[in-house]
């Protein structure tokens, strides 16, 4: 029943008291907010200054999708290095290590170097990812939903500020959002930097495990869902934008990611509810409903229920597999960050097999929403009550 990857390395923990975790938060939170500040403002910037540098199609669209390549690929060896040698000291190592490669494109002459940065970044992405994650939830002592939402919360703010801020500075210089992305790296590096100073305690030698049980595959099923959903509202956003005749592709995501952050927000409010055995099932029933229903016209309320909803099944996927994975909390994190980032990519192939132009887009979405619950149900339904209960 179960497929065990068995792992054999250290497990290290954070010790402090109640004070002490409460400070190890606040510091994860701001250095996250900061940190995709700067990721924020060289996602708005690069298309730009690739086109400025290059006329080959093919070498601008790799520098641009290779990021995502490499963070699908680091995100589950990131989450054991870090339970190896201890998520506190990643975090602030993987910041400093952001600091080059702003220079690196902010001095770049030519689409490899873009493609190399990119690349590079997308493995140091997935280091401070499974890292602040791993160490959030194992210095939350209460719900860990609230750690991880709180976490997701201010990623999704700061990268919604971080164009605003590319904005004001390419007035100055068209790659000045470029030396904005190593300061705000500096800066949670100095954020971070007394996270070293932690206790981090050799427990004991022990086997590190991965049971791909119905407790673990369902929350990675809804992350990978979430992944896959969210990549087919951008590519479909200009058909989107036609239909509506309101908002901008731009505006669409930008909606999307908005009520995402307001999801997050309310998970402090709703956790009981979105923790509970049949919210998955519900919230894709309401999600598929919505987008059969809703007129193509009026699609932006279907993204923007998409975008709340979503944001609960993230950050419940993620405490899920971390509850489900005690001492190994960051190897959770990879796993969970590894599925959605697969769903990503999964997104433009699953939208070139719908046949675009031939299904409308708020069906073709409500089509992938209904097969993942159907999918979702069957395994949920097979094996035991107290599986369906911890999944």
């Amino acid at each position: 029943m179960f497929l065990t990857t068995v792992k054999k390395g250290y497990i290290y923990t954070t010790l402090g008291s109640k004070g002490t975790c409460m400070e190890v938060r606040i510091r994860l939170l701001v250095s996250s907010f900061t940190f995709m500040v700067g990721i924020g403002a060289i996602i708005a910037t690069l298309p730009i200054v690739l086109r400025s540098i290059s006329t080959n199609r093919v070498e601008i669209s790799l520098a641009v999708t290779v990021w995502g390549l490499t963070y699908l690929l680091s995100n589950i060896p990131a989450g054991f290095l870090a339970d190896r040698i201890g998520a506190n000291r990643i975090v602030p190592i993987a910041f400093l290590a952001n600091v080059p490669l702003g220079f690196l494109m902010y001095f770049g002459q030519t689409a490899l170097e873009y493609t190399l940065a990119r690349a590079l970044e997308g493995v140091m992405e997935a280091l401070v990812w499974t890292s602040i994650i791993g160490l959030m939830v194992k210095n939350t002592q209460d719900t860990k939903i609230l750690g991880v939402s709180s976490i997701y919360a201010t990623i999704t703010l700061g990268f919604t500020l971080g164009p605003l801020a590319a904005n004001i500075l390419s007035s100055f210089s068209s790659r000045a959002p470029f030396l904005l992305y190593s300061s705000c790296s500096v800066i949670s590096f100095l954020m971070t930097a007394s996270l070293f100073k932690l206790d981090t305690v050799k427990l004991e030698k022990v086997k590190i495990k991965v049971e791909l049980g119905k407790k673990t595959i369902l929350p990675l099923l809804n992350a990978l869902t979430v992944g896959l959903i969210e990549s087919l509202l951008i590519v479909y956003a200009p058909e989107i934008s036609q239909e509506t005749k309101l908002l901008s592709p731009e505006s669409l995501v930008s909606e999307y990611y908005f009520f995402g952050l307001l999801g997050q927000v309310s998970v402090g409010a709703l956790y009981t509810f979105i923790l509970s055995e049949h919210y998955i099932s519900l919230a894709f029933i309401m999600l598929g409903l919505t987008f059969i229903i809703v007129p193509g016209s009026m699609m932006f309320v279907s993204i923007a229920l998409l975008g709340f909803i979503n944001a609960h099944i993230t950050s419940r996927a993620q405490a899920k597999i971390a509850e489900n994975m005690p001492g190994v909390e960051s190897t959770g994190a990879g796993l969970a960050n590894f599925a959605w980032a697969l769903g990503y990519f999964l997104g433009a192939p699953f939208y070139s097999a719908l046949n675009p132009g031939s299904l409308a887009p708020q069906v073709a979405i409500a089509t992938i929403v209904i097969t993942m619950l159907i999918v979702y149900l069957v395994i949920y339904y097979l094996g035991n009550p107290h599986q369906r209960a911890k999944a």
